[in-house]
């Protein structure tokens, strides 16, 4: 019993943790490294620009990226009980194990983010559609990773 709760409390804290580092990662690629692109108004959706900058009320990641980045931990943590339930069936290893999950996070959460919202409600292009979706890769595997390190070999 009390390995059992322990798992799912490994899962979960490693989730925590996955998406927040995630998350720090994810605000270094979109917003410091590849914000001259995506935020260029020569070739980017003007309706995106404006839910960004404009259009009120301005995106809690911009006005209170305390609250939003412990969202972000509540939903790793989600991740990370998702791991803590299907860890028998990934690899043994623990780092290929982490980069699987991080893989199978990404197919569920990137490509349904960026299908459904920058493209279909604010007509981004698909090319940034791809660039970004190349973005979330290494989001994704550090977060896949940190679970399995975090979580440990114990199945």
């Amino acid at each position: 019993m009390v390995a059992e709760t322990l798992r799912w409390v490994r899962g979960f804290v490693g989730g925590a943790v996955g998406g927040v580092v995630g998350f720090l990662l994810g605000f270094v690629l979109f917003f410091v490294l590849a914000t001259g692109i995506l935020l260029n108004p020569d070739i980017q959706s003007a309706k995106l620009i404006d839910v960004w900058q404009e259009l009120e009320p301005i995106p809690l990641a911009i006005t209170n990226p305390a609250l939003f980045t412990i969202g972000i931990a509540l939903i790793g943590g989600v991740h990370g009980l998702v791991f803590a339930g299907i860890v028998r069936g990934l690899p043994k290893d623990v780092l290929k194990r982490g980069l699987v999950f991080g893989a199978i996070l990404w197919a569920v959460a990137a490509l349904f983010f960026e299908y459904f919202t920058p493209f279909n409600m604010f007509g981004e292009p698909l090319p940034l559609v791809a660039f970004q979706l190349v973005l979330w890769v290494p989001v994704y595997l550090v977060e896949g990773t940190l679970i399995s390190v975090i979580y440990g070999k114990k199945s």
